[in-house]
């Protein structure tokens, strides 16, 4: 039996003039005997599913990828759906860098970097990982997949007023 552990990052790229958010991702699957350690499942999953092998950033589409979309619930975790019928991340709990929403927000799209050596595996509480170094390089090894996908924020739902003075009332 395999167990594949996914490594996921929130951070901002720097796309020519333009701050967008990001969103790295990196996977590691071991057999239960250790013997084998694969790093680029998840790399061939994503390219299955739509995501282009990208080898020059500089020139990175930033037209959404159909079917791949990024939802910030109410609860401040990431949902990430892509061509499957499961989600590649439920909920997950990620601390998103400051300014962050507001990229993804405004230009309604977050940019999604998967791929094999970008540190997000070697993280630890002293060393934080900086995909955003390592992308190029992975790029130009042909290990990362990378594209815009659709970014969605759901809000808290609220009552309208005049519903919730209504409630009051009674």
């Amino acid at each position: 039996m395999h167990a594949m552990t996914l490594h996921a990052q929130a951070d901002l790229w720097q796309h020519g003039a333009v701050t967008f958010a990001a969103l790295f991702m990196e996977s590691e699957m071991r057999s239960s005997d250790n013997e084998v350690d694969r790093t680029d499942v998840l790399l061939y999953a994503v390219m299955n599913r739509g995501l282009r092998l990208a080898t020059d950033l500089s020139r990175l589409a930033l037209d959404p990828r159909p079917g791949w979309a990024l939802r910030l619930n109410p609860a401040g975790t990431l949902t990430l759906t892509w061509p499957h019928v499961q989600p590649l991340l439920l909920d997950a709990p990620l601390n998103l860098p400051t300014g962050w929403p507001e990229a993804a927000a405004a230009h309604g799209l977050v940019l999604l970097f998967v791929g094999d050596r970008l540190g997000l595996r070697e993280h630890t509480e002293n060393h934080q990982a900086n995909p955003w170094r390592r992308a190029p390089r992975a790029a130009e090894r042909g290990e990362l997949a990378a594209g815009a996908i659709a970014y969605l924020c759901q809000r808290p739902t609220t009552l309208p007023r005049a519903t919730t003075a209504a409630h009051k009332a009674r």
